[in-house]
């Protein structure tokens, strides 16, 4: 008679240990290959900055250990606002364009999208190759990976191609088919601006930093990169400002030395003589210090500076009649979206007057009533005929406003329960638009 099979099994505590010292085994195997760039180091640094991307997330995402295993990167749990285009103002007609960074559920990464705001017609949407451009630069756990690649703050040109960055990462163009044009590798983040040369003017972060200090510190610069993706000038405004007695104190400040002293978040070179401003000055906006500036390259000079009304803003522009409108974020702290300490319930553009020194808000009550709030980005703009319009970056949302009325909005819903982000999106005037090269297109 055959004897009975053994139907003794190891105690669980023994199986765990051994799955445990597996798993332990090839983990230090992999980042044995990693450190040592031995075969397959490509392949599996990939997968460990990937891994690294998943569990630690951004700050800026406020969000939590369930949602981060739950939802997209780029995908948020929020229903502030009714979703896709609503028109407010059903008697009023936009003639111009939306250039839209956005996260698109169905493809599962940001797209880019024309849309004529008249009817909300999608006009061409372009599909950034982010896998190709994430194999020729360097991957990092913040913007620079798959996950998070936004394709911020897209400028179009008449040929339909495109220039953005991947929020903090390389400077890329591609073609209206997706094809790459070049890449300028690093660490370029916030605004893309064109000069009055056709030269791209790119915020960036210099490594190594132009001076060292006890903590690290993060040395924000600019770029002018040319039409052909060459770096033409590079400049530290830490280093700007301290050969400025007027700004040297507030640079290094007093107390604790933060990483990220300045945070530049637009560079904006002005186009024309305007004013104090002339053709070739470049207007600095730089979030932690709630400090907006006018420099000047041709005599490396700082001809105007000032500290709020406004705190924690983004986004400078000259105006035609040679004043600069400013979105101020109207907050004092941020640690995430879901933890900032506010000064005001909405976000607000103010105007400024460099010749006066004298600042009005025409928008701020029309901000509070369409609860317009933004806490780490935002955008405006104001229009020829006095509306503006807004990107609401935390909430996913763009709009338009008069002094008194909400135009239209538009909120990137992506599932029943979830919005997708926009990344520093676009209004274009009609004469702003050249549509020729859709006759040629492949698609």
């Amino acid at each position: 008679m055959p004897e009975p099979k053994s139907t003794n099994k190891p105690p669980l505590l023994a199986r765990l240990a051994f799955y445990y010292l597996v798993i332990f085994g090839c983990l230090v195997i992999g980042f044995g290959i990693s450190y040592l760039q031995l075969p397959p180091y490509g392949a599996i640094d990939k997968g460990f900055k990937e891994l690294a991307t998943f569990f630690k997330g951004t700050p800026e995402e406020g969000k939590s250990a369930s949602d981060r295993l739950l939802l997209h990167r780029q995908e948020r749990r929020q229903n502030l606002f009714d979703p896709g285009f609503n028109l407010r103002d059903p008697n009023f007609v936009d003639p111009g364009y939306l250039l839209i960074s956005e996260f698109n559920k169905e493809v599962g990464q940001v797209i880019v999208r024309l849309v004529a705001v008249d009817g909300f017609e999608e006009i061409y949407r372009w599909l950034p190759p982010i896998e190709e451009i994430l194999n020729r630069t360097s991957r990092d756990t913040k913007n620079n990976n798959l996950a998070g690649y936004t394709a911020q703050n897209p400028v179009l040109h008449s040929d339909g191609s495109l220039v953005f960055t991947s929020g903090n990462g390389p400077l890329v163009k591609i073609s209206k088919d997706n094809e790459i044009f070049w890449i300028v590798d690093g660490h370029f983040h916030h605004s893309i601006e064109v000069d009055h040369n056709r030269n791209y003017v790119v915020p960036v972060v210099n490594k190594p930093a132009f001076m060292q200090f006890d903590k690290p510190y993060r040395d924000d610069a600019y770029s002018v990169i040319s039409a052909e993706g060459k770096v033409l000038d590079n400049r530290s405004v830490g280093k700007i400002m301290l050969q400025d007695d007027r700004f040297f104190g507030l640079f290094l400040g007093a107390g604790f030395f933060t990483e990220d002293r300045l945070h530049l978040n637009d560079a904006q070179p002005i186009l024309e003589d305007n004013g104090i401003a002339k053709k070739g000055d470049i207007a600095f906006s730089m979030r932690h210090l709630s400090l907006v500036m006018l420099y000047r390259p041709s005599t490396n000079k700082i001809i105007w500076g000032r500290i709020g009304p406004w705190t924690y803003q983004h986004d400078i522009n000259i105006l035609p009649d040679g004043r600069y409108s400013i979105f101020s974020n109207n907050v004092l702290c941020v640690e995430t979206i879901d933890n900032v300490i506010s000064h005001k319930s909405h976000s607000e553009v103010y105007i400024y007057d460099a010749t006066t020194d004298s600042v009005v808000s025409p928008y701020g009550d029309q901000m509070e009533k369409s609860q317009c709030i933004s806490s780490t980005g935002g955008r405006s703009r104001i229009l020829p005929n006095g509306d503006v319009f807004l990107e609401q970056y935390d909430y996913c949302r763009i709009l338009r406003l008069s002094g008194d009325t909400l135009r239209w909005e538009y909120t990137n819903k992506v599932t029943d329960d979830t919005e997708g982000m926009v990344n520093w999106c676009r209004y274009l005037l009609p004469d702003e638009v050249d549509l020729d090269w859709l006759e040629t297109t492949k698609n």
